[in-house]
């Protein structure tokens, strides 16, 4: 009797520390943008990483990643939201193939935003046919080492 009294509280223990897990959510589920700017996906088009910089909030600086993962190449269009900004960009991005906004002929510099430093921007990206994004990019000064040579004048 004892021993079939320690076996029945020996498998509640167990279902009882099993079943936690089914009530828990597991952190590793959830998914997040692991670094300063943020993700989002338009088709084929992967944005990587995307984020703004500023030193006034008005006028902005757009970082990040266009990766084409199509077989063909895409022109990828990025322009503000806000009604009064100016600047956009038409990217082309070979297939296979990425650019970096804010290097080289990829410079995207838009005015009159209007957002504060420590704020979200709102951008659109669009390519082809496909339905477009909208993506709130988090605008960041150069208070960090790493983005203080990247700041417009």
């Amino acid at each position: 009797m004892r021993t079939a009294a320690t076996a029945a509280m020996s498998a509640l223990i167990v279902v009882g520390l099993a079943g936690c897990a089914y009530l828990t959510p597991q952190a590793t589920t959830n998914q997040y943008d692991p670094s300063d700017g943020v993700n989002g996906t338009v088709g084929e088009v992967d944005l990587l990483n995307v984020m703004a910089l500023s030193a006034d909030g008005e006028n902005v600086s757009v970082l990040g990643r266009v990766l084409n993962n199509g077989e063909s190449t895409a022109s990828v269009t990025i322009k503000p939201v806000k009604a009064g900004s100016t600047g956009s960009a038409d990217v082309v991005v070979p297939s296979g193939d990425y650019i970096d906004l804010g290097k080289d002929d990829s410079e995207l510099i838009l005015e009159g935003v209007d957002t504060g430093v420590g704020g979200v921007l709102p951008l659109y990206v669009q390519y082809g046919d496909e339905p477009g994004v909208e993506l709130l990019v988090p605008v960041l000064d150069g208070s960090l080492p790493e983005y203080e040579d990247l700041l417009i004048p």
